[in-house]
């Protein structure tokens, strides 16, 4: 049973499945950009239980183009990482997906130096 009230008369509800940075995201934007007298938004888990992790056992990230949200959500990017005591990185490791013990790093963005024309 949902605690959740339904729509009002000739409310439209949109209804986004997801647990994540992605789907929290997309309901802001749509909820800044629609009239709230005629869109109701609602974000459902889509079962991923990450309500019971330890901290630090799942994280979000996004690369330095989900800047891209901030002029759509008017969001200062600072203050919104020092509230939610997130943090800034310079891209994700991903250990033992090929073989046991080896490592692929994915980075955000420009990462290292340049040698002569390969940034």
């Amino acid at each position: 049973m949902s605690d959740q009230a339904p729509p009002e008369a000739g409310q439209r509800q949109l209804v986004i499945a997801g647990d994540g940075l992605a789907a929290w995201l997309t309901a802001a934007v749509l909820a800044r950009a629609l009239n709230p007298a005629d869109h109701r938004i609602l974000v459902v888990s889509a079962g991923g239980g990450t309500q019971n992790l330890p901290p630090l056992g799942i994280a979000d990230a996004t690369q330095p183009a989900g800047g891209a949200w901030h002029p759509a959500l008017e969001l200062d990017e600072n203050r919104a990482v020092a509230m939610t005591g997130g943090g800034f990185s310079l891209g994700s490791a991903m250990t033992g997906w090929a073989n046991p013990g080896t490592t692929w790093f994915r980075p955000f963005g420009a990462a290292g130096a340049a040698l002569g024309p390969v940034p």
